[in-house]
C-alpha cells in the first residue's frame, strides 16, 4: 500500500511540504522487518524466544552444572529478548507517539516529516493516517485564517465605507446635495485660517430666491423643490473645486470663493442671476417673476477679521439687496 500524501499546494508552507513529498518519493532500501505486519513480528519474536529457551535447555542438559547454566542462560536470554523487543517492537510505537506529541505542540508542515510514513507495517499505517489527518487540519486551519483575514479586511472596508457615507450624509443637504450648516461649521474655521496664513482673499456670497414663498403657495412645494435643485445645480456648475457651496436653509445659499478678485465676483454673481432667471421662467412657466438677491462680503475687509464677521457682513449686504427692491447684488 503506497503512502498517501497531501494534495499539492494545500499547505501554507509550500517548500516544507514539497521537501516532505520529495523525501517520500526517494527510493529507500527495502526493510523486511519494517514491512512485516505486527502479527508476523510477534510470531517471529515468540519463535525466537522458544528457540532460545530450547537452546538453553539443551545446553543445561549437556552440562554438568545444571542450575547455574539454566539460571545464567535464562537471565541473559531475557535481557536479549527485552532489548530486541524494545528495539524491534515497541520502540517504533514510542517514536510515533513522540512525533504525535510534537505535532500537537507545533502544527507546522515541517513537523510532518518526523512521522515514519515509509514503514509498511501497522506503525507506518498509523503514521500515514496521522500524516493525512494532521495535514488536513493544517490546511483547513490555514484556509480558516485566510478566510478570517479576508472577512476582517472586508468588514473593515465596509465599516470605513459606511462611516464615510454617514459622515457625508451628515454634512450634505439631502435635497440639493450641497453642504449643510454642519459642513459649514466644520469647514469655515480651517478655511479662514488658511486664507489668513496665505494672505489671500475670501469672498462670501449669500443668495436668496426672490418670491420663493409665492412659488410654493401657488405652484406647490414640488415646484419649489425643483427650483432649489436647479439653483444648486447652477451653483455646482459655476464654482471651482476649491470653492465651497452650502445650503443654509430654505431658499438661502452660501458660496465661499477664496483667492478671487472683486471684478470676477461681480461677473460670477451676474452670470448666476441671469442663468437662474432663465431656468426659473421655464420651471414656473413665466407665471411668477423669480430672481436672486445677493449679498457679498470680503475677507480681509473693513471690520471683518473672523468667519462670523464675514458671514454677518454678507447677510447685511443681502438684506440691503432685499430692501433695495430685490433682484440685485450688493457688496460686489
Amino acid at each position: 500500500m503506497d503512502a498517501p500524501s497531501l494534495q499539492e499546494g494545500s499547505l501554507p508552507a509550500a517548500p516544507a511540504a514539497l521537501s516532505s513529498r520529495r523525501a517520500q518519493e526517494i527510493p529507500r532500501p527495502k526493510r523486511v522487518w519494517n514491512d512485516a505486519p505486527l502479527r508476523s513480528k510477534a510470531l517471529a519474536y515468540a519463535a525466537l524466544a522458544a528457540l532460545g529457551g530450547a537452546a538453553i535447555g539443551m545446553l543445561e542438559a549437556a552440562s554438568g552444572y545444571h542450575h547455574w547454566v539454566l539460571l545464567a542462560g535464562l537471565g541473559i536470554w531475557l535481557l536479549v529478548l527485552a532489548g530486541l523487543g524494545r528495539y524491534l517492537l515497541w520502540r517504533p510505537l514510542e517514536l510515533l507517539c513522540a512525533a504525535w506529541d510534537r505535532l500537537n505542540l507545533n502544527r507546522a508542515p515541517g513537523s510532518l516529516q518526523t512521522l515514519p510514513i515509509t514503514r509498511r507495517d501497522e506503525v507506518g499505517h498509523l503514521a500515514r493516517a496521522i500524516h493525512q489527518l494532521t495535514g488536513t487540519a493544517i490546511r483547513e486551519n490555514y484556509q480558516a485564517r485566510t478566510l478570517r483575514r479576508t472577512l476582517d479586511s472586508r468588514i473593515a472596508h465596509a465599516t470605513r465605507t459606511a462611516t464615510q457615507r454617514l459622515l457625508r450624509l451628515a454634512m450634505r443637504d439631502p435635497l440639493t446635495d450641497l453642504g449643510n450648516r454642519r459642513f459649514l461649521e466644520e469647514s469655515l474655521g480651517p478655511l479662514i485660517n488658511s486664507v489668513l496664513a496665505s494672505g489671500a482673499s475670501l469672498a462670501a456670497i449669500v443668495l436668496d430666491c426672490d418670491n420663493f414663498k409665492l412659488v410654493n403657495d401657488k405652484l406647490g412645494h414640488a415646484t419649489g423643490d425643483e427650483l432649489l435643485v436647479s439653483l444648486a445645480g447652477l451653483i455646482r456648475a459655476s464654482i471651482r473645486q476649491s470653492d465651497y457651496a452650502v445650503r443654509l436653509g430654505g431658499d438661502e445659499f452660501l458660496i465661499l470663493i477664496p483667492d478671487c478678485t472683486h471684478t470676477r465676483i461681480e461677473m460670477f454673481t451676474e452670470r448666476l442671476r441671469r442663468f437662474f432667471q432663465q431656468q426659473a421662467q421655464a420651471i414656473t412657466r413665466h407665471s411668477i417673476p423669480v430672481d436672486l438677491s445677493i449679498g457679498v462680503a470680503y475677507l480681509p475687509g473693513l471690520g471683518v477679521r473672523t468667519g462670523k464677521e464675514l458671514l454677518d457682513r454678507a447677510d447685511e449686504a443681502l438684506y440691503a439687496a432685499k430692501h433695495a427692491g430685490k433682484g440685485r447684488t450688493v457688496g460686489a
